[in-house]
């Protein structure tokens, strides 16, 4: 089985529900399908619940941001689309990029069988898309599943709660433990972040 680990964010209510309620709702959905779908998908663990400004500031109200450690027979692909179901029944609209969303779940790392990392689709291709700069990652948006995630290193959100739940783990690419990316971020990338009802 693989392991994915996945970032899950929101910052949009739905019926009433807070955005911290929406993780809870979802990682309860998530669970229950999977017990229903073919294919075998087990929780292993799941950080607690961050208060993370939204990124790039200025694009709506503070996220309640989380991380999943899943294990799957599911191919990465299979898995996403899982995921893309998931996002729909919870109102997610794929209108504008870095916009405020109901439910964002994205696959930022994954391990085969063995505990090695997933490099997808080639070393080449995601070193290409780490490497753009920022002003073109605003425009931009890969046609595929790109793992790790390209911006993985560079966000507080995601790699806080990754450390809670997986601060050994390898990027295939830069070589470091999540523990040593967070470790590296500057101190405005995780300032602001505190646990949600903190």
């Amino acid at each position: 089985m693989n392991g994915y680990y996945l970032s899950v964010g929101s910052n949009l209510p739905i019926a009433g529900r807070s955005p911290a309620a929406v993780l809870q709702a979802a990682l309860e959905e998530f669970s229950r399908t999977g017990a229903k779908e073919q294919g075998s998908v087990e929780i292993v663990a799941v950080s607690e619940i961050y208060r993370t400004p939204a990124w790039p500031a200025g694009h709506g109200p503070d996220y309640a941001n989380q991380a999943w450690h899943v294990r799957s027979d599911h191919s990465p692909q299979r898995l996403l689309d899982r995921l893309h179901a998931l996002e729909a029944r919870f109102e997610r609209r794929r209108a504008q990029r870095w916009r405020a969303r109901t439910l964002d779940l994205d696959i930022v790392l994954a391990t085969d069988s063995q505990g090695d990392s997933l490099i997808l689709p080639d070393r080449e291709t995601v070193s290409r898309w780490m490497a753009l700069p920022r002003a073109v990652q605003m425009r931009r948006s890969p046609d595929r599943l790109i793992l790790p995630h390209p911006r993985l290193h560079e966000r507080g959100f995601v790699l806080v709660p990754l450390l809670e739940i997986a601060p050994g783990i390898v990027h295939p690419i830069l070589g470091r433990t999540v523990i040593e990316l967070a470790a590296a971020l500057p101190p405005e990338e995780t300032r602001a972040i505190r646990p949600w009802q903190a």
